[in-house]
């Protein structure tokens, strides 16, 4: 929307009209603001990322691409995200949660949603659970100090211990 503001400035003899627009057209509010739209991500478009974007490694794709198998297989709904920098993809396990135990995104972070498990006191039991486990692992043990917020891992924090966590998640998803 558009409008016209027009400041009249008088001075003795001189009357002198300024006009000036106001507001923003569509295409230079989207310019200005810089924002894209949503990217409806898949394995594809997320693989894709993770190779030329974000330059993964062949072992950190390897990993990558574990977990998604792992993912795919063994959860009851695998999401993909619509973020408009990091595709990820966010499998859920619906015996546990109808929220997702964890986050991959296409730059390789691995993120634990342990926030997302305190619906319920079943939930928040296998939270605890959950966070037990993974601190067997040594690169998750040090970082997970309270089970209720969300923990986040580099790819190259997790990629070798990538069997491990599947095994954890294969172990005490029901």
């Amino acid at each position: 929307m558009l409008a016209v503001e027009v400041r009249q400035f008088v001075g003795g003899d001189l009357q002198t009209l300024v006009p000036q627009v106001i507001g923003q057209t569509a295409a230079s509010e989207q310019k200005k603001s810089g924002s894209r739209p949503p990217v409806n991500w898949d394995e594809r478009t997320f693989l894709q990322s993770a190779t030329e974007k974000w330059n993964l490694t062949e072992e950190q794709l390897h990993a990558m691409q574990c977990l998604l198998e792992f993912s795919r297989k063994r959860a009851d709904d695998l999401g993909w995200g619509a973020g408009r920098i990091y595709g990820s993809f966010s499998p859920k396990f619906l015996k546990v949660s109808p929220r997702s135990l964890y986050t991959v995104q296409a730059d390789g972070r691995l993120t634990v949603n342990f926030a997302w498990l305190d619906h319920t006191e079943e939930e928040k039991t296998f939270r605890e659970r959950f966070a037990d486990e993974l601190k067997t692992i040594p690169a998750f043990a040090s970082r997970i100090k309270q089970p209720d917020g969300y923990s986040g891992f580099t790819i190259e924090e997790w990629r070798g211990e990538v069997d491990k966590f599947i095994a954890v998640v294969d172990k005490i998803v029901p």
